[in-house]
């Protein structure tokens, strides 16, 4: 492994290590009632692929599938807001919430 890879692959660990997702996903698993932690629920179906894809990449990566999808969620949202942005649409005059900054 070249040095600046290796370096990289260091600071990120250490980075996204310290916020300890499988600990989040241990608690969420023994709580009966999630919505207890503040946590709300984000479903919907999805094809076998995708789904096969899901479980596929997240093994390879060693991640759960909710950190995955909620790191995906999370940077959609953000780049949604953000092309509502560069548009002037208005959120709040179409009755949706504009985005905390």
């Amino acid at each position: 492994m070249k040095f600046d890879d290796l370096i990289r692959y260091k600071a990120l660990s250490q980075r996204y290590h310290s916020g300890n997702p499988a600990l989040l996903d241990h608690v969420i698993g023994q709580e009966p009632d999630s919505e207890k932690l503040g946590l709300k629920k984000v479903q919907f179906l999805v094809s076998p692929k995708v789904h096969e894809d899901l479980k596929s990449v997240c093994g390879y990566l060693e991640m759960s599938q909710r950190e995955f999808l909620e790191s995906l969620l999370v940077d959609a949202l953000d780049k949604a807001w953000h092309i509502v942005q560069e548009e002037n649409a208005d959120p709040e005059a179409l009755g949706y919430v504009k985005k905390e900054d």
